[in-house]
């Protein structure tokens, strides 16, 4: 059986789950942040910017006004670590484990892989 969705549910229903249909109820914080990451998967990391680094203006689209510079703390207390997944990206600690296999073959296009950081070792995360 096929759900059938017309093109304007269709879009409600993806806006949604991009985590873009309503705002924040109230100003954001440091934890609204990682939640933003958890529900996203992946936070891409990318350079190029025209209002601002890509990775930050994902972020304001889904939080409003945040603090910036809660990402780097994010990733200075371990809750996020940094990977080449697709890209070059920011994801959960607890998604650690599913990347570890990865981490331990050859580096993707000769970049380092996170298991030369030693924060990011086995037993890093738990």
């Amino acid at each position: 059986m096929f759900l059938q969705l017309s093109r304007s549910a269709a879009r409600v229903l993806q806006i949604a789950a991009q985590g873009l249909a309503e705002p924040l109820p109230r100003p954001a914080e440091k934890g609204d942040l990682l939640a933003a990451i958890r529900h996203m998967g992946v936070l891409q990391i990318d350079t190029i910017h025209v209002v601002a680094r890509s990775p930050y203006f994902v972020l304001w689209s889904r939080l409003g006004t945040y603090t910036p510079a809660w990402l780097d703390q994010l990733l200075a207390e371990g809750l996020l670590f940094e990977f080449w997944s697709h890209e070059a990206s920011f994801l959960p600690h607890e998604d650690y484990p599913l990347y570890r296999r990865m981490d331990r073959r050859q580096p993707a296009h000769g970049r380092p892989c996170v298991a030369s950081d030693p924060r990011t070792r086995p037993g890093a995360f738990g």
